[in-house]
């Protein structure tokens, strides 16, 4: 993963997330592109051109975009020190999302690194809803969710979430084998279903997935469902102490299904580790 688009609106969650990505590839060589989206609803720190609009708002955005940019790139640079890692800024007029689409594209943008944030109001979400709109739309790389005030610890428990119904593509697996390579992890397997035994083809995409991380340390878990599937999945992680969460989004996956759940009230904690979604070549 060498060039990875790092969105930010200069939050501390932001910034949080940024730290999170630096020490996660702190062995690597890597570009991060680090983008900031503006347009009229960005609010001003200096408020005195609201009122004119037009040009004058829109230039003064740019200016203030650049300007945190660059003080974004000092700190990281500052906080992290690692001659591997080049910082470079992006700053676009438009919608965050597009503006996320296009520079991947322009890019060539392996990994796309965020904050997550995880509530709403009062109640708890297993994802914030900009997380989830980018699950959506994102289809050509990695997106990598980091929750506010995560810090950061080494992978060396990685949950894959999976139900076991798709033939794992080779590609599609790089990732999450990268990772854990990287890190010298434990991939835990998690399969959330009211059975425990798998199918005849789910016994082969699980002997296939063996073969595709060969060497790398596998274990299988089997979670019941009794409630929502993200509260499984939010138990499975507390329980093992896992520290990076890994899901492929298949068609009809098991992520499919968890994002479409409401609002999950009955949540006491939400996610609260890094989490790596995989497009697939569906």
């Amino acid at each position: 993963m060498k060039n990875i688009l790092f969105p930010t609106d200069f939050s501390n969650d932001a910034y949080n997330a940024l730290h999170y990505a630096t020490l996660l590839f702190a062995s690597e060589k890597c570009t991060f592109y680090i983008l900031n989206i503006y347009n009229e609803n960005v609010a001003l720190r200096s408020q005195r051109f609201l009122k004119e609009g037009g040009k004058v708002l829109i230039r003064q955005l740019a200016e203030e975009s650049q300007e945190d940019l660059l003080k974004t790139v000092h700190r990281i640079n500052r906080d992290t020190d690692n001659a591997k890692h080049i910082f470079k800024t992006v700053s676009k007029k438009g919608e965050m999302l597009e503006g996320i689409l296009s520079s991947i594209h322009t890019l060539d943008i392996d990994l796309v690194a965020m904050g997550n944030k995880g509530k709403m109001g009062t109640k708890e979400m297993f994802l914030g809803g900009n997380t989830v709109r980018a699950i959506k739309k994102i289809e050509k790389c990695p997106v990598l969710m980091v929750p506010r005030e995560t810090e950061f610890v080494p992978p060396k428990k990685i949950a894959f979430a999976t139900h076991f119904m798709k033939d794992f593509e080779r590609d599609v697996l790089d990732p999450l084998r990268y990772i854990a390579e990287m890190h010298e992890g434990t991939i835990h397997t998690v399969h959330v279903d009211e059975r425990e035994e798998l199918d005849e083809e789910q016994q082969t995409n699980r002997s296939r997935l063996i073969k595709e991380l060969k060497g790398i340390p596998f274990e299988t878990h089997w979670r019941p469902r009794y409630t929502e599937k993200s509260k499984v999945i939010n138990d499975f992680v507390e329980d093992l102490n896992i520290n990076l969460l890994i899901m492929i989004n298949y068609e009809h996956s098991l992520l499919e299904k968890i994002i479409r759940e409401p609002v999950i009230s009955e949540i006491t904690t939400h996610l609260n580790i890094p989490f790596l979604v995989i497009p697939s070549e569906d």
